[in-house]
C-alpha cells in the first residue's frame, strides 16, 4: 500500500483537477462568441460538436483547444509535483509503466469525471473527448522531448531537449520505395 502521503497528494490533485476540468468551456465560448446557450439548442452537449453547430467553426475551435488545455495542464502540472514530491524530481517515474504511475492515472480520470460531470453545470456536462485527449497528452513527451530531461533538478534552468534520432532506413526489401533511403527534412541537408 501507497504511504497516506501519496494517497492525501492524489486525493488533492483529483479534487482540484475535478474542479478545473469542470469548468464549461464549450458554454462559455458559444455565449460569449454567439450569445447562445449550447445546452438549449442542437444536441444539448457542451462539447465541440454542438458548439460547432450552434456557433460555428471559429467557436468550436476555440472550444476544443481549451478543453484539451485543460486536460493538459492538470495532468502534466500532477506528474511535475508528484515527481518533485516523490521521485525527486524524476518525470520518468510517473509514466504509466512506473511504479508511481497509479498516481497521474488517477488525475487522468479526475480530468475525465470533471468534464463529464461538471459540479458548475448540475453535475451535467461534454462526453470528455477533448479533455481526455488532453490528460493523455500530459503523460507523454511533447515535440519529442522528454519532459525528465527539461524538467529534471539536475538539469540547468535552460536545458534544452536532446536532438532527436533520425528516423530508420526502410526495411522494406522491394517495391517502388526501396530506393528511397532518406528524406531530407528541415533540419537536413539537402
Amino acid at each position: 500500500m501507497p504511504p497516506m502521503s501519496m494517497i492525501v497528494a492524489v486525493i488533492v490533485a483529483m479534487a482540484i483537477t475535478y474542479f478545473v476540468c469542470g469548468i464549461p468551456f464549450g458554454l462559455i465560448v458559444a455565449s460569449r462568441m454567439g450569445g447562445i446557450d449550447v445546452r438549449k439548442v442542437g444536441s444539448g452537449n457542451i462539447g465541440t460538436t454542438n458548439v460547432a453547430r450552434s456557433v460555428g467553426a471559429g467557436a468550436a475551435g476555440v472550444t476544443f483547444l481549451l478543453d484539451v488545455a485543460k486536460g493538459v495542464v492538470c495532468t502534466l502540472v500532477a506528474r511535475m509535483v508528484f515527481a518533485r514530491l516523490f521521485a525527486q524530481g524524476d518525470l520518468s517515474a510517473m509514466a504509466l509503466s512506473q511504479e508511481l504511475g497509479f498516481m497521474v492515472s488517477w488525475v487522468y480520470l479526475a480530468t475525465i469525471v470533471g468534464h463529464v460531470f461538471s459540479c458548475y453545470l448540475g453535475f451535467h456536462g461534454g462526453k470528455g473527448i477533448a479533455v481526455g485527449l488532453g490528460g493523455a497528452l500530459g503523460f507523454i513527451s511533447i515535440a519529442g522531448c522528454s519532459p525528465s530531461h527539461a524538467l529534471s533538478p539536475s538539469s540547468p534552468p535552460h536545458a534544452t531537449c536532446p536532438p532527436a534520432p533520425s528516423p530508420p532506413r526502410s526495411s522494406c526489401p522491394s517495391g517502388p520505395w526501396s530506393s528511397i533511403t532518406h528524406v531530407p527534412g528541415p533540419s537536413s541537408p539537402s
